[in-house]
């Protein structure tokens, strides 16, 4: 926990102290940081448990279990990855 909330906090003031910096990496930036502080604040509260789980039915279709807080690490770390390989000139 010590670690996570480390980055956590250096993420937090790189946000701050770069916002003006594009929107698509602000963006993924605060995506990664929310999902995370999400995540943290479970581990904090549930005894180092993580229980905001959801599993969707719609008719015979099942998703997995998934959890939205890492939904929004992994949409932000997509973003993060597509908006920097988009800035680099092809050869």
């Amino acid at each position: 926990m010590v670690l996570v909330g480390t980055f956590l906090l250096a993420l937090f003031c790189y946000l701050v102290l770069n916002s003006k910096q594009h929107l698509a990496p602000l963006i993924a930036l605060s995506l990664v940081f929310s999902g995370g502080i999400s995540n943290a604040y479970d581990r904090v509260m549930n005894n180092g448990a993580v229980i905001d789980f959801l599993n969707i039915d719609i008719g015979a279709v099942r998703t997995g279990i998934f959890n939205v807080a890492d939904i929004a690490i992994m949409l932000g770390a997509f973003l993060l990855l597509f908006t920097q390989n988009k800035n680099k000139v092809k050869v």
